[in-house]
């Protein structure tokens, strides 16, 4: 125990020391403010002030073209990765014929996209958002495809070739699926930069704050659409609890939600990330022209592949950009 404790420590030490980019005053914490607030008394006007705040400087996120395909991208993955993890054991029961201890099990092998997330970096680095996306969804829905092939097969459940088959189909989604969880957050650094240029400013704990926000409605709603669905089409909670079987309409809902609801979902994720432009390249050019911006280089004065670039990315006019500096 003791020498994980170390190891631990030793990473922790290591990301300390590589990772830092911003002083607290430049990441927008500047702690003699923050500390003679909190010696102030409490004003309700004030903290409905600051809430409206929070939620205008939210929603204003979605100026930046960029945050708005991601986030489309980052939620329909997101909350149809939580759909399908909410009704497997239902279809590893119904569908497949396999005790839920077994489907369980089955999950346990998640674990598999732990060591190969080295290999996800790595290939993010050669191929780009983009490409990986296509890559992500593409083997995605082959895994998904594989399960249904095993749910129409599910018949000859007792037979090796079917059950080798179950694994493989299994190990395969599950690389896709850490994958899914692998990418957005890889992209997400990125996407700070874009605001920088249109705002002037760094507000990256505004766009971490909005996505977490968002999340939190998406995945309670598609908890709500999959159990409405399931529900209109005769599914019996009680019947699981005890282990009793499913009307057929019920059955076949649950193999409509957990291989057809989710494939929709990444496909509509997938034709998003087609127009995603963002990646290291388009990145530097970003800096780039922030760090000239910066040293008091003028609007005119632009280069026209740069001016290009900035328009795609943030979807706004490049002379609305960088308002510190007037034309």
């Amino acid at each position: 125990m003791g020498f994980f404790i170390v190891l631990f420590a030793v990473f922790v030490f290591i990301a300390y020391k590589s990772t830092w980019e911003l002083t607290p005053e430049e990441a927008g914490f500047d702690e003699a403010a923050l500390e003679a607030e909190q010696k102030e008394p409490f004003n309700f006007g004030k903290w409905l002030k600051d809430v409206a705040d929070i939620f205008i400087g939210y929603f204003s996120t979605l100026r930046n073209k960029t945050f708005r395909k991601y986030i489309i991208i980052y939620l329909l993955g997101q909350s149809f990765l939580d759909i399908f993890g909410q009704v497997w054991l239902f279809f590893v029961l119904y569908n497949l014929n396999k005790p839920v201890a077994f489907g369980s099990a089955l999950l346990g092998m998640a674990l598999i996209g732990e060591p190969l997330k080295p290999v996800y970096g790595w290939i993010f680095a050669k191929l780009g958002p983009r490409k990986m996306f296509s890559l992500n969804f593409a083997g995605a829905i082959i895994g998904l495809l594989g399960l249904w092939g095993l749910w129409q097969t599910a018949a000859q459940n007792n037979t090796a070739v079917w059950n080798v088959m179950l694994y493989v189909v299994v190990v395969w989604w599950l690389i896709f699926r850490a994958m899914t969880w692998f990418i957005p957050w890889n992209v997400f650094p990125l996407i700070p930069d874009v605001d920088m240029i249109m705002a002037g400013e760094n507000r990256g704990g505004l766009y971490i704050g909005f996505q977490q926000f968002a999340r939190k409605i998406t995945a309670g709603l598609s908890a709500m659409a999959w159990g409405w669905y399931l529900g209109a089409n005769g599914f019996v909670e009680e019947a699981f609890k005890a282990g009793k079987p499913q009307p057929d309409q019920a059955v076949n809902a649950i193999g409509n939600v957990l291989v057809w609801w989710i494939i929709a979902g990444l496909a509509i994720a997938w034709i998003v990330s087609f127009t995603m432009k963002l990646d290291k390249k388009t990145d530097a050019v970003l800096l780039k022209e922030i760090d000239r911006l910066k040293a008091g280089g003028k609007k005119a004065d632009v280069e026209p592949e740069t001016k290009k670039i900035v328009e795609q990315l943030t979807g706004i006019k490049y002379e609305k950009c960088w308002p510190q500096t007037a034309e």
